[in-house]
Formats: C-alpha cells, sequence, structure tokens
C-alpha cells in the first residue's frame, strides 16, 4: 500500500517543478527548432534572395564569372533565362543560363559590387608602392614581365 502512495505521489508533482517536469521536453525541442532556424535557414534565405536579386539585376556590359569560372562580359540577354557573353580576346561567344552565373564582378554602368572593388583598391595600393619605388630609381622588374624571360 505504501509503494501505491509513492507512485501516486511521484507521478502528480506539484508547483513550477511539475510543470517541468511534464512538458521540459517539448520546450527543449521547440528551442532547438528556432535556434536552428535562425541558424542555419534564415542565412542561406537571405543569401538565395541576394543571388536572386543579382542574377535578375544582369545588365549588357556587365563582367560575370559563372559557376565553372568562365570570365566574360555579357554582350545580349534573350529570353527570362539566356545570356550570351565575350569570354576571351578572340571574342569566343558563350550561351549561358542566368542560373550559372555565380558573381557580378564589375557593373556595366562603372560601379562594382562591394567585394570586387575592396580587391581593387588593395592592388591599387600595391600599384602605386611598385610606380613610387621605380620613380626613385629602384631598378626593379616591371610586374607584368616574368623574371625568366629570354631577350
Amino acid at each position: 500500500m505504501r509503494f501505491v502512495s509513492l507512485l501516486s505521489a511521484s507521478a502528480a508533482p506539484s508547483g513550477a517543478a511539475g510543470f517541468f517536469q511534464q512538458y521540459g521536453m517539448i520546450i527543449l525541442i521547440v528551442v532547438m527548432v528556432v535556434l536552428l532556424y535562425f541558424v542555419m535557414i534564415r542565412p542561406q534565405r537571405k543569401q538565395e534572395k541576394e543571388t536572386r536579386e543579382m542574377r535578375n539585376n544582369l545588365a549588357i556590359g556587365d563582367e560575370i564569372v559563372t559557376i565553372g569560372g568562365i570570365v566574360g562580359i555579357i554582350i545580349s540577354i534573350s529570353g527570362e533565362d539566356t545570356v550570351t557573353i565575350v569570354s576571351s580576346r578572340d571574342r569566343t561567344r558563350l550561351q549561358i543560363l542566368r542560373s550559372s552565373v555565380s558573381r557580378v564582378q564589375v557593373h556595366a554602368g562603372g560601379g562594382q559590387p562591394a567585394q570586387a572593388s575592396d580587391q581593387k583598391d588593395a592592388g591599387d595600393k600595391k600599384d602605386n608602392s611598385d610606380k613610387k619605388k621605380n620613380a626613385a630609381g629602384d631598378e626593379s622588374k616591371p610586374a607584368d614581365r616574368p623574371e625568366n624571360e629570354k631577350k
């Protein structure tokens, strides 16, 4: 009889401890799902939105990089999903899908995306320091000429 009274007492806990004992696992699962949403799902949706906007705002003259690493300049946009680019000095034309555009390096209006302009600024600083060295009488070789080049 004493055993039965112990079971009934433990089966119905009272107060706040009883609430968390009954619903604690459900609350923990809900908190984990919310955390998963804010850590994984929300940033991915934001990145997809930015990529979709970038692809929808492509213009003739933009310098782009494809998913495969091909760099080219957009010369025509036909339909909703086809873009024609020129990719080399030989003016090779490639017809690609908008979905294969990875990023825009230089916009047609002359503006550059933030990442590309930061990289260009760093390159400009390096080029300016090379020019200063050459102006000061430093006999260093230009950056575009290989050191092993035969004359």
